[in-house]
């Protein structure tokens, strides 16, 4: 236990992992069965039933959802994916590709206004600024996700988080802190009934009371710890609690219990191969059977110490060269899947293309057809006016014509007139008397 810290990484929707596992094949059952919009829930799912067991599963089947949530447009599972990838890549520590999904995911549970998926998002982040030794920014992301889930009122996300946030202060050495948080956690999963959850919550109060000193407590959550892991069957947790519960026992000067306690757990270790645990186990082994002076026990515990450790490393180099191998062949799948969806895009924008023309050409006959229909009216009409034009256009003529005889009539008649008033003037005139023989005969009167 000196030189581990329980720190549960509680990575989105992980919480669910375990629970999920056993329905792998209920899963991989519906999602033969399902319609295109429930695909990429389905496959969401299934990432994390594989998110621990066997990563490259997981992250193809996160892909997988990621391109079936973008196609149906359901922006809720695509930030899920996004999240699923974030985490696979976290999980194999590259901290810039985890970090670039995570922001994506972040980004479109904001579009949609979903707290958890924004509480869990930000809680991941955390997370790595934490793996990446930024422990302060990293408790700022928790406290703000811990708001979150207790506006929407998650408690399980909220418990999580208190975890996590416990985890910090232990980092920080403010141990009342940790504790503080860490029962926090533990009253809300026993509200709950959250079994795993219980159990990690004993297992960071045990550390954190054995950083104290207080072997006792650490003793008693370990234990509770114990028959919890046994309860679930969770073996791998066991051999680790069984060398956290053989280090207090260690320090506390027990150590007929404190090498009961490792033995335990490397009969366990061995049980799962789990080199991890069995390097831990037989270097504490080890140090009991120097301090009670068995020094030949000693020196077996160390050479099972060694041969474990390098176990270990080749385990670790082996799994360097399976990672290379599946990336090299996932990349190989990758790329064939991306050239195969480049010529169906390139198909897609031709026969988009092709569309176009069709209905641009088809609009555009349509068009002429239309304005040929009009102007074939406009025409008739303007025939037709025409010809009324010309009718009254002739009328008038022959209304010009009626009235030019009519004036000339009329000039005839007014011409004779007046010819006869001259010539009754003329006939007149010559019988009266002139005015000057008036005037003659009046000036003779007159004399």
């Amino acid at each position: 236990m000196k030189n581990s810290i329980y720190y549960i990484l509680i990575l989105g929707c992980c919480l669910y992992a375990f629970n999920l596992s056993s329905q792998k094949d209920s899963l991989l059952i519906a999602l033969r069965n399902c319609s295109a919009k429930d695909s990429a829930y389905i496959l969401n799912k299934l990432s994390i039933t594989y998110r621990f067991s066997e990563y490259d599963t997981a992250l193809m089947y996160a892909n997988q959802a990621l391109r079936s949530a973008i196609k149906s447009n359901n922006i809720k599972e695509q930030a899920n994916a996004e999240n699923a990838i974030g985490v696979q890549n976290h999980l194999k520590s590259k901290y810039d590709e985890a970090m670039v999904h995570y922001i994506n995911a972040l980004r479109l549970f904001q579009k949609i206004n979903y707290i958890k998926g924004i509480a869990s998002v930000g809680q991941n982040i955390g997370i790595v600024h934490f793996d990446l030794g930024r422990v302060h920014l990293a408790l700022k992301y928790y406290q703000e996700a811990a708001k979150l889930y207790k506006q929407a009122d998650y408690k399980k996300g909220l418990s999580a988080i208190f975890n996590n946030i416990a985890a910090i202060y232990m980092d920080l050495k403010d141990i009342s802190k940790a504790l503080e948080y860490h029962h926090l956690a533990l009253n809300i999963r026993n509200e709950l009934g959250d079994s795993s959850g219980i159990s990690s919550s004993y297992g960071g109060l045990a550390v954190a009371y054995y950083n104290l000193k207080e072997y006792a407590k650490a003793i008693e959550f370990n234990e509770k710890k114990i028959k919890l892991e046994l309860r679930l069957n969770n073996d791998r947790e066991l051999a680790t609690t069984y060398n956290n519960l053989g280090d207090a026992y260690l320090d506390s000067k027990n150590y007929s219990m404190a090498k009961e306690c490792f033995e335990k757990g490397i009969l366990i270790a061995k049980r799962n191969t789990d080199y991890y645990a069995l390097t831990d186990l037989y270097y504490n082994l080890s140090i009991v059977f120097e301090r009670t002076n068995k020094f030949e026990d000693a020196f077996k515990s160390m050479k099972n110490y060694i041969y474990s450790k390098d176990s270990l490393f080749k385990i670790k180099s082996t799994d360097r060269v399976i990672e290379m191998e599946t990336k090299y062949e996932t990349e190989k799948k990758d790329l064939q899947i991306e050239t195969a969806n480049t010529h169906l895009l390139l198909q897609e924008e031709k026969n988009k293309q092709k569309e176009k023309v069709i209905w641009f050409g088809s609009l555009a006959l349509l068009v002429t057809l239309i304005l040929g229909t009009l102007a074939y009216f406009n025409f008739r009409k303007f025939k037709k006016a025409n010809k009324t034009i010309n009718s009254q256009n002739v009328a008038l003529s022959l209304q010009k014509k009626e009235v030019e005889e009519q004036k000339h009539l009329v000039e005839e008649k007014q011409k004779e007139v007046l010819d006869s008033i001259h010539y009754a003037k003329r006939i007149q005139q010559s019988l009266l008397p002139t005015e000057k023989y008036i005037q003659r005969i009046i000036q003779n009167l007159k004399n």
